[in-house]
């Protein structure tokens, strides 16, 4: 299993949890980075590292917590490029013909979720 570029020896865990028919029996050999992030068992997640900044928390903690503490690291993931799918990419255009989001009347910027809301008249 790789998690943030790191490969873990998880045979120790097979009986348990990667082996055939266990629960993250699909997790063996593929990067689970954004699936550790997402909270995700999910085969789209696999072999991914984007995710949510807001994420890396859970990432760091199942990563110092969970692999280091309990399996060996026994090598490092190359650099790949993921491309998400133009269906999973969220929409970021602007809205009420606008060339900019913050000409949208009443759009406003949400800090925490970095980026514009929308009025529903404009949607």
């Amino acid at each position: 299993v790789a998690l943030r570029g790191s490969v873990f020896d998880v045979t120790s865990g097979a009986e348990k949890f990667y082996g055939p028919g266990k629960s993250y029996a699909k997790f063996a050999g593929r990067d689970i980075t954004r699936n550790t992030a997402m909270f995700s068992t999910k085969e789209k997640d696999l072999d991914r590292t984007d995710y949510p900044e807001e994420k890396q928390k859970a990432v760091d903690k199942s990563y110092e917590r969970t692999y280091v503490k309990k399996y060996p690291i026994v090598g490092t993931l190359a650099p790949y490029t993921y491309t998400v799918p133009e269906e999973e990419k969220e929409d970021t255009t602007p809205r009420g013909g606008a060339e900019y989001p913050d000409q949208v009347p009443g759009a406003k910027w949400d800090a925490k979720k970095q980026r514009f809301i929308y009025p529903k008249e404009v949607l």
